[in-house]
């Protein structure tokens, strides 16, 4: 149902931004920044996608505006 079709978009969002991440990685020049990186991958791989609920909701918001950004560093 519409339950395993947003699953499947926050899903596709949590690769999505950790495929950007990882990208930007590469290119990173901010040492800082770069040590955070995978620490941050960390927590987007640990995040549930099966309890929808608001703290869900913000955090994959938060995630489409860090993915944005990434792309526009590119």
């Amino acid at each position: 149902g519409n339950s395993d079709v947003f699953k499947s978009t926050l899903k596709r969002i949590r690769e999505t931004v950790l495929r950007d991440l990882t990208e930007y990685e590469v290119s990173c020049d901010n040492k800082h920044v770069s040590n955070k990186i995978n620490e941050v991958k960390a927590d987007i791989k640990s995040l549930d996608i099966n309890t929808l609920d608001d703290q869900t909701m913000t955090r994959f918001l938060t995630l489409c505006d860090l993915s944005e950004e990434l792309r526009r560093k590119e």
